[in-house]
C-alpha cells in the first residue's frame, strides 16, 4: 500500500468514528435520571423501667432503641412510609376526623306557667316556683385528624449518594372527653358540655443521612400515664425507577 493509499484509508476510518460519534448522539439513549428518596419513621414505645435501667449507664442512642425493639421489649405505634422525588414535598396521612363542638349556648323554657290559662288578678299575685326546662346546644365545631401523619421534603447532594430530609411525622391519639357544665334545675345534673383532649406526639427534623442508613431522629417522651417512652427512629432509602435499591 503506498503513501497515497495509506492517507485515503485513515481518513475512511476517521469518517466512520465520527459518524458512529454522531449516531450515538442521536440515539434514544434516556440521560441520568434522579432516584426517588423512600423516607419510613418508625413510632415506638418502651416500658419506662427499659429505659430508666439503660440510662443510668449508657446513653440512648439508635442501637439501643434498635437491640431493644429487636429483642421484643417494644412495641410498634405507627410506621409510615413515603415515597417521593427530591425537592418534592410528600405526605402520608392515615387518620380519623372527629368533628366536635367548641362553644355552647343555653336554651331555657320556663315551665311555671305551663298547663294554665288563667289569667286572675289572684293567679297574677301567686307566686311562682321559677322551675325552668334548660338545654344546651352547640354552636360552633372543630375538626381534628385522629392518627398518623408523615410529611418529608428530600434534597440529594450532588454525588447523589446522601439526602438531606426535612421529617415531620405527628401521631394524635383518641382524645378523652371531659365534661364542663353546671347545675341544672329540675333535676339538679350537670348540663352536658363535653371537650375533647387529644394526646399528640410531634416532631419536626431536617438530618442528613445516606442512602439504606438509619438514624434516631428524636424520642424521650414519656407517654400520658408515665409507663411509656416514645422513640422516633427514620430510614432513607434511594431507589431507581422499578423499586430497586439505588447501589451506594
Amino acid at each position: 500500500m503506498n503513501l497515497k493509499q495509506t492517507v485515503v484509508t485513515r481518513a475512511m476510518i476517521v469518517g466512520v468514528v465520527l459518524a458512529g460519534m454522531a449516531g450515538l448522539a442521536q440515539s434514544e439513549t434516556p440521560a441520568a435520571v434522579d432516584p426517588d428518596v423512600e423516607v419510613q419513621v418508625r413510632i415506638l414505645q418502651f416500658d419506662r423501667k427499659h429505659i430508666e435501667a439503660i440510662s443510668r449507664t449508657n446513653t440512648i442512642d439508635k442501637y439501643v432503641v434498635m437491640s431493644l425493639f429487636s429483642a421484643g421489649a417494644g412495641e410498634l405505634v405507627a410506621a409510615p412510609i413515603v415515597r417521593t422525588r427530591p425537592g418534592t414535598e410528600a405526605s402520608w396521612r392515615g387518620v380519623v376526623e372527629y368533628v366536635y363542638p367548641t362553644s355552647f349556648e343555653t336554651q331555657s323554657k320556663d315551665l311555671s306557667q305551663a298547663g294554665t290559662n288563667d289569667t286572675s288578678a289572684a293567679e297574677a299575685k301567686r307566686p311562682h316556683s321559677g322551675v325552668a326546662e334548660e338545654c344546651v346546644v352547640p354552636q360552633d365545631f372543630a375538626t381534628r385528624e385522629v392518627g398518623a401523619i408523615l410529611t418529608v421534603k428530600p434534597e440529594l447532594d450532588a454525588a447523589k449518594r446522601t439526602v438531606r430530609v426535612t421529617i415531620t411525622p405527628q401521631c394524635v391519639f383518641q382524645p378523652t372527653w371531659r365534661g364542663y357544665g353546671y347545675k341544672n334545675a329540675p333535676t339538679n345534673q350537670p348540663a352536658p358540655m363535653e371537650e375533647p383532649f387529644f394526646p399528640v406526639l410531634s416532631l419536626n427534623a431536617d438530618i442528613t443521612m445516606s442512602s439504606g442508613s438509619t438514624a434516631l431522629i428524636g424520642g424521650g417522651t414519656p407517654n400520658f400515664d408515665g409507663t411509656k417512652m416514645f422513640y422516633a427512629v427514620a430510614t432513607v432509602r434511594l431507589l431507581d425507577a422499578d423499586g430497586r435499591p439505588v447501589a451506594k
